[in-house]
């Protein structure tokens, strides 16, 4: 299936599983019924109450509706997807899918010949698979979440851009988001395309999901990931991205993010010197160590004036800890015994 189906595909998909789910995905003018039925009781209406079940009702029979469409037009798409094929391919793939479904034996050879035809029937696949995940995690079906989600792990590469596509278009529920999120972060470097190409095209709040799948990478997403982070350190306009990514750079341990880090710890944002300082513990000291000391410096005489430069202070000597398994309460005692090591 071609990805702009697929893509459309599990949009319906996402959007059908926040509503019944019941959880994120409700929308806002929902929420806002009950307070002007409540509001029309409160003015002296008398009749509040019966307003506010009569719009329960209306938004229920609307909500069935509208999931019913969706999964019309899901069937509709996947249909299309599926006459791009011969019917003898059509065949081996029904069959191959069966036997996962009834955890056949044979899926276990199977699937390998199911990746093996080619670069669309993986993309079918994998939208298979993201579909099994996401009822599956609806229905109380561990099972087969689990072995789901396992196969999309194994797939890696090929299933990185369509689940960063659940995430940068801002769909789906909270739960469902964070295992996807997960599982880019198990598959590690190799996904890190996918996202930043998304990352361009993304909002404030796709963004953020985005940074946190490639933070959850850790060591195995450096040294690719590091210029990404670096990026959005020194040029994001939003603090919550800069912070995200700053997190990114502290998991992923990898020593070309140093100087951004101490760039960090100059920052006029205490939250930033804050992050930095927290992300530079366990480095060689005689790259780290310095930096912190004047960092704490500054905050110890900023205290006086912000309580939370006592928060950088407390970063900073964590770091030179974990650094140099020494332990100093001020900034004067550790720059005098870094006069003398």
């Amino acid at each position: 299936m071609p990805k702009s189906c697929l893509i459309s595909a599990l949009a319906v998909l996402f959007l059908a599983s926040c509503e019944s789910t019941g959880s994120s995905g409700r929308d806002e003018s929902e929420s806002r019924e009950p307070e002007r039925a409540l509001a029309s009781e409160n003015r002296g209406s008398g009749a509040g109450i019966w307003n506010m079940l009569a719009d329960e009702r209306k938004n229920k029979a609307a909500r069935i509706a509208a999931n019913r469409e969706r999964q019309q037009s899901l069937a509709e798409q996947m249909e299309r997807g599926r006459e791009q094929f011969s019917p003898e391919v059509r065949r081996k793939l029904e069959t191959w899918w069966s036997q996962f479904i009834r955890q056949d034996e044979a899926w276990l050879q199977s699937r390998y010949e199911w990746r093996a035809l080619g670069e669309a029937e993986r993309e079918v696949l994998v939208e298979n698979l993201l579909i099994v995940m996401v009822r599956a995690y609806e229905q109380n079906k561990g099972e087969h979440f689990k072995r789901s989600r396992a196969e999309l792990f194994e797939m890696g590469p090929t299933a990185s851009p369509y689940l960063v596509a659940a995430l940068a278009h801002g769909q789906g529920d909270a739960v469902i988001r964070r295992h996807c999120s997960e599982l880019l972060g198990l598959i590690g470097r190799p996904a890190l395309p996918s996202i930043e190409r998304a990352y361009g095209r993304a909002d404030l709040e796709e963004k953020m999901d985005l940074l946190a799948a490639a933070a959850s990478m850790g060591t195995s997403g450096a040294p690719d990931s590091t210029s990404f982070f670096e990026d959005i350190v020194d040029d994001a306009d939003d603090i919550r991205l800069r912070l995200r990514a700053l997190e990114g750079l502290g998991k992923s341990r990898d020593s070309g993010g140093i100087p951004c880090l101490l760039r960090s710890l100059r920052d006029d944002d205490v939250s930033i010197r804050k992050f930095a300082a927290a992300s530079l513990g366990g480095y060689p000291p005689e790259r780290v160590a310095p930096a912190l000391i004047d960092a704490m410096e500054a905050a110890e005489r900023a205290r006086r004036l912000n309580a939370r430069e006592g928060e950088v202070v407390r970063n900073c000597a964590r770091a030179l800890k974990a650094s140099t398994g020494q332990r100093f309460d001020r900034a004067s005692e550790w720059r005098q015994w870094w006069s003398r090591r």
